[in-house]
């Protein structure tokens, strides 16, 4: 690919430059071929920026022999402050981030900057699909028919881009100078064993330029670097129940008073939890636990039902109708049970991240709703 190919004219006829941030995090195994394969499809002046997120192992020394610019930070600080040190160490016009475990297609780079080009000056990022590489495992498929996180998963590579009020940082491109004249950067509040920063950092742009501020666009395709197996699901699960604490709170000291509470709430928690068996007879104890599930499926309704519905449905030209045959009643039934067990790990990540937050007083609590 030639350097005049890193060079787009806008509808505002000038040229951008593009620069492509990647953050890792003991990544030895894998950051070499990540940037490997992007520069097969990348122009020689576009820059590579790597954030080496306090890797303890020989991350740093494979990124010293690779061509990037390389930020080190002394400790892990966390993904939003990996994300942050990017932006605002980059000059470039059009800051891309991509993750450390991604490769591109061979026309991502075309369909990013023709992307680009065709927008107008409302436009502040730009952001494509997050797919796995063929061939799919059982539970790669599973995960690539849904995904409750990001509604356009599932559109295909030559459908027309959307705007959307969501995009994930794994491969989402934004528009530099919008970002540092606004001011909005990173939340780097969020404790570092969570995620959702981009999520954050989304709805801030959303709340700040308005509802057609994101585009997603479904022909700039990256990919992840292995196959999934099903420790891999059960990690994604936790870790985006985590990822949903940012996403619906924002952060405060946690004071003496809420340090008292929350002791008490885990002693009568966990008094209550060991206690009930003995206080109850087995029928009593499914009774109580099938109600306890209820209320848990109903509190979490709608990440189910769109995790299910958006794989069976079918949309007709002249109006949008569910279409149901046997196939589709046994293809319900198994990623209901699936998606039930994604309820479990979830339940399971969120009681894990609040844990770890209320063990660290030097982290962040979560007192005050995030206002969206």
């Amino acid at each position: 690919m030639s350097d005049e190919d890193s060079s787009i004219i806008t509808k505002n006829e000038y040229s951008l430059i593009f620069e492509v941030a990647i953050i890792c995090l003991n990544a030895e195994k894998i950051i070499q071929n990540t940037i490997q394969r992007l520069r097969k499809v990348i122009p020689n002046n576009v820059s590579i920026l790597v954030v080496d997120d306090g890797s303890s192992d020989s991350t740093f020394s494979i990124l010293e022999n690779c061509e990037v610019r390389i930020v080190k930070h002394p400790k892990n600080l966390g993904r939003a402050q990996a994300r942050q040190s990017a932006l605002s160490n980059s000059e470039a016009d059009i800051l891309v981030f991509l993750d450390d475990d991604c490769v591109v297609d061979q026309d991502w780079f075309i369909n990013l900057k023709k992307s680009w080009s065709l927008q107008d000056t409302s436009t502040v990022a730009i952001g494509g699909p997050v797919r796995f590489r063929e061939p799919l495992s059982y539970w790669g498929k599973y995960y690539e028919r849904i995904n409750p996180f990001s509604s356009n998963a599932n559109l295909r590579k030559e459908a027309s881009p959307v705007f959307t009020r969501r995009l994930l940082t794994g491969n989402i491109s934004f528009k530099l100078s919008k970002l540092k004249d606004s001011s909005i950067s990173f939340n780097t509040k969020i404790p570092k064993h969570l995620s959702g920063e981009d999520v954050v950092f989304c709805d801030e742009i959303v709340k700040h330029f308005g509802l057609k501020a994101l585009l997603f666009d479904p022909a700039i395709v990256a990919k992840l670097s292995g196959n999934v197996s099903f420790r891999e699901v059960r990690k994604r699960w936790i870790q985006n129940a985590k990822t949903e604490i940012p996403i619906r709170y924002s952060f405060s000291r946690i004071g003496f008073q809420m340090k008292l509470k929350l002791v008490a709430m885990l002693i009568f928690g966990f008094s209550a939890m060991a206690g009930l068996p003995f206080l109850l007879n087995l029928g009593q104890l499914i009774t109580t636990a099938f109600a306890c599930y209820l209320l848990l499926l109903l509190s979490r309704r709608k990440f189910v039902m769109s995790s299910i519905l958006l794989a069976i449905s079918e949309k007709e030209t002249t109006q949008k109708k569910w279409l149901l045959d046997s196939t589709k009643i046994l293809l319900f039934i198994e990623l209901f049970v699936i998606t039930n067990l994604g309820l479990i790990f979830s339940l399971y990540g969120k009681t894990k991240a609040y844990l770890e937050i209320l063990n660290k007083p030097s982290d962040y609590f979560l007192i005050e709703k995030f206002k969206s």
